[in-house]
């Protein structure tokens, strides 16, 4: 009677272990679907947030944070600049640039000219004759002694 009592023991153990074998597969099998769902899913958000925020770099709202990011960044630039241009220079009235002019600039009393300024070709004391200047330029084949009396 023991060995039949310890025979239905293992059998019944047996059948124990065979369903929690057959438990542990089914739960392996849908960790890994759910690993895959999870995966599918990580990449659908992934795209979609790549997605936003290109559409986001595009925008108007991102435009307008550019601008205002510029604006300070200039302003920031601008003030050090100043600063440091009043240090230096200490007889340069700065009111201008500021905002708060001293006195209104006019021709009047402005007293230089722009140094950028390209002198006329009348001021060089070059004569330009405007019909030879005109065939000189709509003529493909001028001449080297028309381009040297220009």
């Amino acid at each position: 009677m023991a060995s039949e009592d310890q025979t239905v023991k293992a059998d019944h153990l047996r059948e124990v272990l065979r369903r929690e074998e057959e438990i542990f597969v089914q739960l392996r099998a849908a960790l890994t679907l759910s690993k895959d769902k999870r995966i599918k899913v990580e990449e659908k958000v992934g795209t979609k947030k790549e997605r936003a925020i290109e559409a986001f770099k595009f925008s108007k709202a991102m435009e307008d944070i550019k601008i205002s990011f510029a604006q300070e960044a200039f302003l920031e630039g601008f003030e050090i600049c100043l600063g440091r241009v009043a240090k230096n220079f200490l007889e340069v009235d700065l009111d201008l640039l500021i905002g708060k002019p001293s006195e209104k600039a006019s021709p009047s009393n402005v007293k230089a000219t722009s140094p950028i300024a390209e002198p006329t070709p009348e001021a060089l004391g070059l004569a330009v004759e405007p019909e030879a200047a005109r065939n000189a330029l709509t003529s493909p084949t001028t001449e080297l002694a028309e381009v040297e009396n220009l």
